[in-house]
């Protein structure tokens, strides 16, 4: 295989998320590029780069984008100023410098996550154990994924301060897993963070089936409060003051991300009722057969303030079983007659779907045939947050056309500066859906503050709405 060759199935590999694929065949293109075609060499590392940012190999994406850099920088004055070449290169420079700054942006924020979760466990005295899972889980979900030594030490550092935490919390089974792959991620663990000594006490409570919530320190990792785990913590969430919609959520310990309420949802479920979707999306809802799946509900505030705002059928999905029954137990706490279902769009949905909810939801009629046609398709499909990894990106792109009734439409609350952003939208046009993406304006933002009295919404990070249709 040519290095043009190579470079092109690199590209169709990237396109479809095989990112240790595409690495390697970008690896290999540049292998077979003459060194004196530098600037082949730096489109091709930029390439790589871009893959392993997406892979979430900070330093390596770092390294390639440096060393691209530097090639470009060596370039003899005459060839840069060639006509022709002159504005080709500055194109390559700027893309390399922009991907560069946005592997910059994604490594602070990982360390940043990581520094919160150390500094929430140092504050023993005052922070409950969930918060404390949660940082770490927010942690690693940012973490450099790199196979150098340095991401591999940092990744088990932070699994052996989860361990902990969920020791404390008396849920030993997943301690365990997770002082496991520590000591799978980086071997010295057992010498430097105490990770056999950890994973042999955990066994041994495993074992024994034991439930106190014992102590269960990792040497060299802070340990968590010693304080019971929080009830279920019941919420009053409002959603419109203005529409009168509040909505209760209930926030349980759950290790994941499924077990707290998420500002997207926030922004996104006001968005639905009173923001411009109160326009667009919910007149598709009202009357007898409007239908909206919100996917990856967590705590499934979009789909419970549309339900109270009027949806007539409103089913909200997730994949984890412990999220699934804290959504059912909300929906009785708000009185709302909501379906849940068990939904992973990794898998063919219309199959899950069905077998879920043929017998509560009438199937689609479809004129032109006569007959009904057994999928369950929606309206209005919403999801808050959920895209952040990187490899269900090509899923979820291929699940919402099989979703969506004609005419529907899907509407997406993301943080606007979410790595992986545009290769989402890009892999959702190749399905032949049309995407638009807006961030809400100031105006907008006053008034979305106002109307949920909650000045905190989107004052660190600001949020973009994307809108997909067939």
């Amino acid at each position: 295989m040519g290095a043009e060759e190579a470079r092109a199935r690199g590209v169709a590999l990237y396109r479809r998320r095989d990112f240790a694929a595409a690495a390697a065949s970008f690896t290999s293109a540049l292998e077979q590029t003459p060194e004196h075609e530098q600037c082949a060499q730096a489109e091709l590392l930029g390439n790589r780069a871009a893959v392993l940012l997406e892979w979430r190999h900070f330093l390596a994406a770092q390294a390639d984008c440096g060393q691209a850099l530097t090639l470009l920088a060596s370039l003899p004055r005459p060839l840069d100023e060639q006509e022709g070449n002159c504005q080709a290169l500055a194109s390559l420079r700027d893309r390399l410098t922009s991907r560069a700054e946005k592997i910059e942006v994604a490594r602070v924020e990982a360390a940043e996550s990581a520094d919160s979760a150390a500094r929430l466990t140092a504050e023993n005295t005052t922070v409950q154990v969930v918060d404390v899972v949660r940082a770490f889980d927010d942690a690693l979900a940012r973490a450099d994924c790199g196979p150098d030594d340095v991401a591999c030490s940092a990744r088990a550092r932070l699994l052996c301060g989860r361990s902990t935490a969920l020791a404390r919390a008396g849920d030993f089974a997943m301690a365990l897993q997770d002082a496991r792959q520590a000591l799978a991620e980086d071997p010295r663990n057992s010498e430097n963070l105490g990770g056999l000594a950890a994973v042999a006490r955990l066994e041994a409570l495993v074992g024994a089936r034991r439930s106190d919530g014992g102590s269960l320190a990792v040497p060299g990792v802070p340990s968590t409060a010693d304080v019971p785990v929080p009830a279920v913590r019941v919420r009053r969430l409002l959603v419109s003051r203005t529409a009168g919609i509040e909505v209760q959520v209930r926030e349980p310990f759950i290790a994941g991300t499924g077990g707290r309420s998420w500002q997207a949802g926030h922004v996104l479920a006001h968005w639905l009722v009173q923001g411009k979707g109160a326009q667009e999306a919910l007149p598709l809802l009202l009357g007898r057969a409007g239908r909206l799946l919100e996917l990856g509900a967590g705590l499934g505030l979009v789909g419970l303030a549309a339900a109270k705002a009027g949806a007539s059928c409103v089913v909200l999905s997730d994949v984890d079983e412990e999220v699934l029954q804290n959504l059912r137990c909300e929906c009785e706490l708000n009185e709302a007659a909501v379906h849940v279902a068990r939904l992973d769009y990794t898998m063919p949905v219309q199959a899950q779907l069905t077998s879920q909810l043929q017998g509560v939801m009438r199937a689609d009629f479809r004129p032109e045939h006569s007959f009904l046609d057994t999928d369950i398709r929606f309206d209005v499909v919403v999801g808050a947050d959920i895209i952040y990894s990187g490899h269900l990106h090509a899923q979820l792109a291929r699940a919402l056309p099989t979703l969506l009734r004609p005419g529907g439409m899907v509407v997406i609350c993301v943080a606007e500066d979410r790595v992986g952003l545009e290769e989402f939208v890009t892999l959702c046009k190749d399905q032949g859906l049309d995407v638009s993406a807006s961030t809400l304006s100031e105006s907008e933002l006053t008034a979305l503050r106002a109307d949920t009295e909650d000045d905190s919404l989107c004052e660190e990070r600001r949020h973009s709405i994307l809108i997909i249709r067939r």
